[in-house]
């Protein structure tokens, strides 16, 4: 679940976040791509945001301007090369 910081108003999240695999740019929008992988099979997540800066370190901010939407479209469009672009996880017979 995630909340925001009462000292520095960054979110974060009650557990460990997963590290993305990898990250698409464009301006300051950016499409961090994340994978589980269950049973053989990887299902992709996307999340979505702009770099942000609270005044000492960089962060993703989830909110984004209607300025940058042109940016964010670019880096979906990335993300879903990058995704298309994955070989299925094959499972591996011990026999």
């Amino acid at each position: 679940m995630e909340q925001l910081c009462d000292e520095c108003s960054k979110p974060y999240l009650e557990k460990l976040a997963a590290k993305p695999i990898d990250q698409f740019v464009s301006g300051s929008a950016v499409a961090s791509v994340f994978v589980e992988q269950r049973f053989g099979k990887s299902t992709f997540y996307v999340q979505f945001g702009r770099f942000a800066s609270d005044g000492r370190d960089m962060y993703v901010s989830r909110m984004v301007m209607d300025e940058q939407l042109e940016d964010i479209a670019k880096v979906a469009a990335m993300a879903r090369k990058f995704i298309r672009g994955q070989k299925p996880l094959r499972l591996v017979s011990r026999g």
